[in-house]
Parts: structure tokens; sequence; C-alpha cells
């Protein structure tokens, strides 16, 4: 009889501990058990290893408010966006990120909606409303002699700047920007180099607060500007088709682009932070070979791409800030 007693209560204290559901520490997450089943909220994980990006798409999802997502490998964004929109800790776990230019790289935002937002819009008096097509036109003559105000709604949205996210023990690298194309011979639009790319920063804070531990975050460096090449004959006499000019060199890229002045950024004293080097710019195009006296000049070389700041700032930064 007593240990039916011991057994019975053993049941209940059971019942307690893995069948009620109870708030976690981690926002948006329900567990009972420690996570283990589900009671009828969403389990979210508190810890999650990932080994390649898709992957990690994926932990952003389905990783708790404040849990960690660590990584296994080093990873290639190759093209994607990775938008971290709550508070976390992203551990490279000694590994790298690197990023490729058609990637906006990793990007800390998160927004709330606001409903719709109220726009008015004041146009001087050369402009009309055009009730057909429901839009505001410049007439071909002018307007009605009266200034035009226009009220129009659009859905709004505000920055949450509550989240917090840590990265630490890693890297994260810019791709080099693209080079610029070589100058086509005897053509009078393409002639000349194009200039070389300026690579985006591998890092974006548009909200909240991002710490840095123990972490290198690294900025492209600018492409290389393109080599020109040589005008057309231009029918003179005596002379050939003159050398284009080449391409600039892209400037090298910011480690770290911050969008608003709300927006923190702090680093412990092993965290680097670095900008690319500029690309160098491409040689003047030679004079066209086909001359019987005066052989025309060449182009100018392109200039060679600067580094830009460590950290680019989206607003004017005050002074001793």
């Amino acid at each position: 009889m007593r240990l039916k007693k011991i057994n019975f209560v053993a049941c209940l204290l059971g019942m307690i501990m893995f069948c009620v559901p109870f708030e976690c520490p981690y926002a948006n997450a329900k567990s009972c058990g420690g996570g283990e089943n589900n009671c009828g909220g969403e389990v979210l994980s508190k810890e999650i290893y990932v080994s390649d990006i898709f992957e990690l798409l994926q932990a952003l999802d389905n990783v708790s408010a404040w849990g960690k997502i660590f990584l296994k490998n080093d990873i290639n964004m190759s093209g994607i966006t990775l938008k971290i929109k709550k508070s976390i800790v992203l551990d490279l776990n000694g590994h790298s990120i690197f990023v490729d230019q058609n990637s906006s790289g990793i990007v800390v935002e998160s927004k709330q909606t606001e409903g719709k937002k109220k726009i008015v819009k004041e146009y001087s008096s050369d402009y009309i409303w055009d009730e057909k097509e429901h839009k505001v036109k410049k007439p071909f003559f002018g307007g009605d002699g009266y200034k035009l105000t226009v009220i129009d709604y659009e859905s709004g949205y505000e920055y949450n700047d509550d989240i917090y996210v840590t990265i630490q023990n890693g890297s994260i690298t810019r791709e080099v920007g693209k080079d610029g194309k070589d100058g086509e011979a005897n053509t009078w639009l393409k002639c000349s180099g194009e200039n070389g790319e300026t690579p985006k920063a591998p890092l974006n804070i548009n909200s909240g607060a991002v710490s840095l531990v123990n972490m290198k975050v690294i900025g492209g460096n600018g492409g290389n500007g393109g080599n020109g090449a040589n005008y057309p004959w231009p029918h003179l006499p005596f002379s050939g088709g003159c050398g284009a000019d080449g391409g600039d060199g892209g400037n090298g890229g910011s480690a770290i682009f911050i969008l608003r002045r709300e927006v923190r950024l702090i680093m412990d004293k092993n965290a680097k932070i670095s900008s690319g080097r500029g690309g160098k710019g491409g040689k003047g195009g030679e004079p066209s070979g086909e001359f019987w006296f005066y052989k025309s000049k060449g182009g100018s070389a392109g200039k060679s791409g600067k580094s830009k700041p460590n950290i680019e700032y989206k607003y004017k930064k005050q002074k001793n800030t």
C-alpha cells in the first residue's frame, strides 16, 4: 500500500513537471520537459548546429529568442542574404562566413508594423490630378494655377531596437569586387574601360544592438578598372584613332554598415574590423596603328580606388560619439 502511494505521488509530480505548459525565458517558445515535448505551444530550439547556408537559414526561424546557433563548417552565402530578426547568439565556432558580391550580406533588422500612415504631398501649380489614371501628372501646357495637395496612405513600420545579437568566435569576409570590363576596340560607346566595383559591407546593422566577441569582420577589396581600347578610325587625314581611357579602380568596401543613429555596436578587445583595399585603375588604350604621318595620343590610365572607412554610417555621425 505504501509503495502504491509513492508511485502515485511520483506520477503526479511527473505530470506537473512534463505536461503543464510553462513560459520559457525565451520569447515565443512554450515547451514541456525542457523542449522535448509539445503541449500545444510552438516548440523552438535553444541550441542548433548547422553545416551550410540552408541549414543556417532554417535555424534562424527555429531557434528560440536568446538561443544559440553553432557553425560546424565554413559557410559560403552564394547570393543569399542572411536576415537576423531576433535576439540570438551566432557562434561561428572557429569558422568563417564568406559573402559574395551577389549577396547583401548579414542584415540585423527587426521591424514591427504600425498600420497605415497618412501621407500628404504638396505639388506646385504646374501639376494636375488625373482622375482617370488616378495620379499626379504634369501637363504639356502647365497646370491650372492652383497648388495641388494629395492625401495618400501607405503601410508603415518602425524598427524594433530591443533585439540584441551576439556574433562570436570566427570571421566574416566580403568577396573582392568585380573587375571592370576592358574596352572594345573600334567602337565609339564601349571603347573605354569600365570602373571596378566597390563591395558592400558584409555586416549590416539596421536596428537593435550587435556585440562582436572574438570576431574579424573584413570588407571586400575593390575591383580593378578595365583597360581602355581605342576609338575607331576618325577619317581624319594623316592620323589614326585615339586611345580610350582606362576604368577607375573600385574603392575598398567597409566592414560594417550602420543605418540609424539608434543602433548600438559593441566590440570586445579581440574584435577586429577592417575595410578592403582599393582596386587598381585600368591602363589607357593605345592609339590605332592605322595612321599616315601623325600617331594619335593614347588614353589616360584609370585612377586607383581608395579604402572606405571601416564602419560606414548612413547618417552623419556626430563628433565625440
